[in-house]
């Protein structure tokens, strides 16, 4: 029973995710416009308008461009699967480690340096540029955060962490919340990757987009659970704490769009470079309170 559970629950889960990323994008463009703000539902028509298009490809591009998209959905879809929104228990739970998570944020950024540098265009080639540029430095400052959690949690697992912390079996300690002020940091700098999208048209860019909308909302359940982890239902916890669960996602999806709309408005000049040098400090710090083990666990 518990095993038909966790696949129900890792069904409705990716389900959810799939509904909500397009929405969540619309919501915080929505919420950063003062005037003349789009409509919530407007990247979902989007993404169906495109789906219905012929994309165009220039002359000699390679197997890259053509199955970068589908790379780039596939490797934000995984991530998203590993992350739990509502419940802890899935079937994903073994493998939702914090290091693999961290490595298929770094996969989904080299398939766009990729796809990137295939396009044979000054452009294109910029972008790539810049975009593994940004990775030099968001990708360590991430995988140090990650380790920072897990050694000041006592496990990289994520599912494990999360359940311990729904129990208050690990409070807030300051590593563990430099750490996560260093991955909300990290998170938002990938809302500022440079756009790859003006050299793809049709259902190629349509999945580009998804694959964008799903690693924001991926990045909001990662940060949001970790720091907010109340209200976190069981796959064995009967339909009330799913009810529960669902309700307290929604709502830190909400204070995310929130936030990500307050930071795109007031921090729109921001250098993403300083912003990363921030993290890495934060980051730094919280590396070697979990390494000193100053943190009681």
């Amino acid at each position: 029973m518990t095993i038909l559970l966790s696949i129900l629950a890792q069904l409705l889960h990716m389900a959810a995710v799939l509904v909500a990323a397009p929405l969540l994008t619309g919501l915080v463009d929505r919420l950063s416009h003062r005037r003349a703000a789009p409509d919530v539902l407007l990247p979902w028509n989007a993404v169906l308008r495109l789906l219905r298009k012929q994309p165009i490809r220039a002359i000699g591009t390679s197997a890259i461009a053509r199955g970068g998209p589908v790379l780039a959905v596939t490797f934000a879809i995984l991530t998203a699967f590993l992350i739990p929104s509502f419940c802890v228990g899935m079937v994903s739970a073994p493998s939702a480690d914090l290091l693999t998570i961290a490595g298929l944020f770094l996969i989904g950024r080299v398939v766009l340096v990729l796809m990137a540098m295939d396009t044979g265009t000054g452009g294109g080639a910029v972008s790539a540029t810049e975009i593994a540029r940004l990775g030099l430095t968001a990708e360590p400052v991430l995988l140090l955060a990650v380790l920072a959690i897990g050694l000041a949690s006592g496990t990289g697992n994520l599912d494990s962490i999360l359940a311990m912390r729904a129990d208050g079996l690990v409070p807030g300690t300051p590593a563990i919340t430099l750490a996560l002020a260093a991955l909300a940091l990290v998170g938002w700098s990938y809302g500022q990757t440079p756009s790859i999208d003006a050299w793809f048209s049709g259902p190629d860019l349509a999945l580009l987009r998804v694959s964008d909308q799903i690693r924001l909302l991926a990045w909001c359940d990662l940060v949001g659970a970790l720091a907010l982890p109340f209200g976190m239902a069981t796959v064995t916890g009967g339909f009330k704490a799913w009810v529960i669960g669902i309700l307290a996602w929604i709502g830190r999806t909400l204070l995310a769009a929130l936030l990500l709309a307050i930071v795109r408005t007031v921090g729109a000049r921001s250098r993403v470079r300083t912003v990363l040098a921030l993290a890495a400090a934060l980051c730094g710090i919280a590396a070697v309170l979990a390494f000193a083990g100053g943190d009681p666990t």
